[in-house]
C-alpha cells in the first residue's frame, strides 16, 4: 500500500472512488484535497510473502459470552523455569515419577487470568481446564471462592 496526498484545483469533488483496474482508492474529504491509496499488485505481494517468515505464538481460542465473537489470546511464556523445578512441577501436578517427568520435553505456557473481547471490550475471568469442578472430589476453594 502506498499513500499519496495531492492538492489539485481540478479536483472539486467530495467523496470516495475505487478504481478497480488500477487498484487505487481516491478519497476527497475536502474539495481539491485528495488522498490516493494504491494497493500493490498481487504478484508483488505474493513474492514478498514467499520471502518472509512469521513467528507462530501459542494462543487460546475463546468465544465472547457477551457478543459471541471468536477471540484469540496469546498464552504467557513464563520467565525461565529451571529444569529441576519443571520436574518437580510435573511430578506434583500429574503424579509422574522422576524419570517420567525428566523425559518430558516442551515449553511451559500459562493462560492469562483475564481476557478482553476485541469486539465489545468486555473483560472476563478465565477458568483452568485442569481445575476440579467446584464441589467435586479434590476441590479446594481458591481465595476468591471463600
Amino acid at each position: 500500500m502506498k499513500l499519496t496526498i495531492k492538492f489539485d484545483r481540478r479536483d472539486i469533488w467530495v467523496g470516495a472512488f475505487w478504481d478497480r483496474e488500477k487498484r487505487t482508492l481516491y478519497v476527497c474529504p475536502l474539495p481539491m484535497l485528495v488522498f490516493i491509496l494504491r494497493a500493490e499488485p498481487a504478484a508483488d505481494a505474493k513474492r514478498r510473502a514467499e520471502r518472509t517468515e512469521v513467528e507462530l505464538h501459542a494462543a487460546s481460542r475463546w468465544d465472547c459470552p457477551e457478543c459471541g465473537i471468536e477471540n484469540f489470546t496469546r498464552m504467557i511464556r513464563p520467565e525461565s523455569i529451571d529444569r529441576e523445578e519443571t520436574i518437580s512441577l510435573l511430578r506434583e501436578k500429574y503424579g509422574l515419577s522422576h524419570d517420567e517427568a525428566a523425559a518430558q520435553e516442551g515449553e511451559w505456557m500459562m493462560q492469562p487470568d483475564r481476557v478482553t473481547c476485541a469486539a465489545c471490550c468486555m473483560t472476563f475471568a478465565t477458568t483452568d481446564p485442569d481445575a476440579p469442578e467446584p464441589g467435586g472430589d479434590n476441590y479446594e476453594p481458591h481465595r476468591s471462592d471463600k
